[in-house]
């Protein structure tokens, strides 16, 4: 038996005539993509790349599954290639960059879906301590209010430790040109509040999600449940009746707010119940200590596109946190994917390549780059 450091001798040997001869293969396939841009050929042809691995693995005994994916691979480095020099390089992302200090500053007016005493308002009122706070009815107001400059900033929750992703606001961040500027996390404490005693208590009223995150302090009590608009209005409809039997689910803010007492603190099933708010611009702007990129997409309805766009990230070096689909509307059966990626456009490397990748996609935007704890 040969020693294995004469082994890795001709290990090393073998790889410097490999690297040579994939040097000579990629000025080949430099090339071609020159033949294809002159005469706007597309560069996938299905056939011809089976027809490459039939023709390598023809005759071959030993190896022949590790010979087939040596050259599926090959042929997959050559074609992402050629679709970078093919490609139309998209515009650098233009942002304003400053400090977070600056951003809070230079927001006057900011906006929220609820009334007083929602936990959209608690997060405003805690971020912007000198803004003006405007409440809308729906999410759809606040992105409609950004858009035409009636606020500077909107307020909307993104997604909840227990109850997931907000799929409303998603489908938002792509019906309107907004960006998000900025995202906090707020610790949701959910409250039982009432006009009366806890004793009186016999129904609760709550969001759908206020009552959910409460369930089990609602199943031991034996308490009849309530739907309302968000845990805000709840509140504000229980001291509006004056009828002590019924309470709210909602923030300890709303006690003050509408003269109610606390009959119970911290009754949601978990203690480390969050919900992360992001802040939505019209314009892009990049925060000090910005680390997260949010990036939607649309795909070619083809094999293997999500994992050729996933695959790319991940060699270039980025991790991705987080993908959502979401189906377009009036497009059956297509979708459009949300992902966030550990990066900061501020570095020269990842602008550049953030800047290239549109051949990978039919379509796609960057929606902010940010903090994200």
């Amino acid at each position: 038996m040969r020693a294995l450091s004469e082994i890795r001798v001709d290990i090393d040997a073998t790889d410097s005539a490999l690297k040579e001869l994939f040097l000579k293969r990629m000025e080949l396939v430099d090339q071609v993509a020159e033949y294809k841009r002159e005469n706007m050929s597309p560069v996938r042809h299905k056939e011809r790349e089976a027809q490459i691995i039939k023709k390598r693995t023809e005759g071959e005994e030993k190896f022949v599954p590790q010979i087939a994916e040596f050259f599926e691979q090959m042929i997959e480095i050559s074609c992402d290639y050629q679709e970078g020099v093919l490609g139309i390089k998209g515009e650098a992302f233009k942002y304003t960059p400053m400090t977070e200090k600056e951003f809070q500053n230079g927001v006057k007016k900011v906006c929220h879906q609820g009334i007083k005493g929602s936990y959209s308002y608690e997060q405003s009122v805690k971020y912007f301590k000198d803004a003006e706070i405007m409440s809308v009815h729906a999410f759809e107001d606040v992105f409609k209010a950004v858009s035409e400059g009636e606020a500077d900033c909107g307020v909307v929750p993104i997604e909840n430790i227990t109850e997931g992703s907000v799929t409303q606001v998603f489908d938002l961040l792509n019906k309107y040109e907004v960006y998000i500027a900025h995202s906090e996390c707020l610790e949701i404490v959910h409250c039982l509040l009432g006009s009366g005693t806890l004793e009186d208590i016999g129904a609760v009223s709550s969001h759908p999600q206020g009552l959910s995150q409460c369930s089990d302090f609602i199943y031991k009590n034996k308490y009849k449940t309530v739907q309302s608009l968000n845990t805000a209005v709840a509140a504000r409809d229980v001291a509006k009746m004056g009828m002590k039997g019924v309470g709210a689910i909602c923030s300890e803010i709303n006690a003050e707010l509408y003269g109610l007492n606390v009959l119970a603190r911290n009754i949601a099933n978990r203690n480390d119940n969050k919900t992360r708010f992001i802040f939505i611009t019209k314009n892009p702007v990049i925060l000090e200590n910005a680390n997260n990129i949010s990036l939607s997409f649309k795909l070619k309805n083809t094999s293997g596109t999500l994992s050729k766009v996933l695959n790319n990230f991940s060699k270039h070096g980025y991790n991705l946190t987080k993908i959502e689909s979401r189906p377009i509307m009036g497009k059956e059966w297509e979708y459009l994917f949300y992902i966030d990626i550990d990066a900061n456009l501020g570095d020269n490397r990842t602008a550049e390549y953030f800047s290239s990748i549109g051949y990978l996609f039919d379509e796609y935007r960057i929606l902010g780059n940010y903090k994200k704890d």
